[in-house]
Parts: structure tokens; C-alpha cells; sequence
């Protein structure tokens, strides 16, 4: 009996093998390894051979990038300078509620500034790859998110935002 179910376990994962290959199963995640023993690419590099983009595609979408990173470190840096304002107002003493709620409101502003960015970014993505290459992503993004928030089409979930579950309560 041993014996057999030596047998049955390689035979069964063979089988299942043969079966992905036959199907043209795509796989969705980036391996650590590549089939050529030698390490894979990493970072956009690595994206860009799963999605087997063209070099137009692999320059647009880098420029998309540069220019959404860009953009969100101007607004990074703006929101920052707004949040030492809060804290520096609430650490005073006497705390002008005006200011405070002035502040709150530029940052929470430019907060939502930042989410159209990133929404953005993911539209001009997608008119970017043909079909299959869009399922890819979606399917990549997908299995990347995993316990985020907000899923892969955006959403919440940045540093300190931690969700129910995640470590802290929301506010």
C-alpha cells in the first residue's frame, strides 16, 4: 500500500503538469527563479516580461509612472508640511481651531487628490494593453493585494491606515 501511494503522488502532480501545459496555462505571480536557473528579472522589468509588452508599451508605461510617482511626492511633501502644521498647532498649548480644521481640510483635500491620481494612473494603464495583457495585470494586481485594502483596483491601505483586523481600528 505504501508503495502505491508513493506511486500515486509524483503520477498525480505529472498529470497536473501535463494538464496546465496542455490547457497554455499563464502563470499570474512572477517566480523568484527563472526557467533558465538563473535569477529573474525584478521590479518593472519583471512585469513587463509577464505582460510580454512591446518596447512602445514598456516606455509608455514607464513615462506613466515617472509621472504619477512625480506627482504624488509633490502632493506627499505638501501633505506632510500640513500635518507638522496640525501637530505643531495642537502641541502649542492653546491650539487655534481654525488653523487646526484649515489644515485638515487642505490635507484631507489633497488626500483625495492623491486617490485620482492613482485612478488615473490605473485607467491610462489599462487603455495602454490589449486584452490579454490586461487580464494578466488584473490577475498580477490581484494576487498581489491579498490582505490590502481596498482591493486591486484601489482604495485605502497606506501607512498607518490600517484597517479592522489589520493592527489598528479605523477612524
Amino acid at each position: 500500500m505504501t508503495q502505491n501511494r508513493m506511486l500515486i503522488v509524483p503520477a498525480a502532480c505529472a498529470l497536473t503538469l501535463v494538464l496546465s501545459l496542455s490547457a497554455g496555462a499563464q502563470p499570474t505571480h512572477i517566480s523568484r527563479g527563472g526557467g533558465d536557473g538563473g535569477p529573474r528579472p525584478r521590479g518593472p522589468e519583471a512585469l513587463f516580461e509577464l505582460l510580454e509588452l512591446s518596447e512602445t508599451q514598456q516606455e509608455e508605461w514607464t513615462l506613466l509612472h515617472q509621472d504619477q510617482r512625480e506627482a504624488s511626492r509633490v502632493l506627499m511633501k505638501e501633505m506632510s508640511s500640513f500635518r507638522a502644521l496640525i501637530k505643531e498647532e495642537l502641541d502649542s498649548g492653546a491650539p487655534d481651531a481654525t488653523t487646526v480644521g484649515e489644515a485638515m481640510i487642505s490635507s484631507h483635500q489633497l488626500d483625495e487628490e492623491g486617490r485620482g491620481l492613482k485612478e488615473q494612473l490605473q485607467q491610462d494603464t489599462a487603455t495602454l494593453l490589449d486584452d490579454e495583457q490586461l487580464a494578466r495585470y488584473e490577475a498580477f494586481m490581484a494576487s498581489r493585494e491579498g490582505g490590502r485594502r481596498g482591493g486591486p483596483r484601489g482604495g485605502g491601505g497606506g501607512r498607518g491606515h490600517r484597517g479592522p483586523g489589520g493592527g489598528g481600528e479605523e477612524k
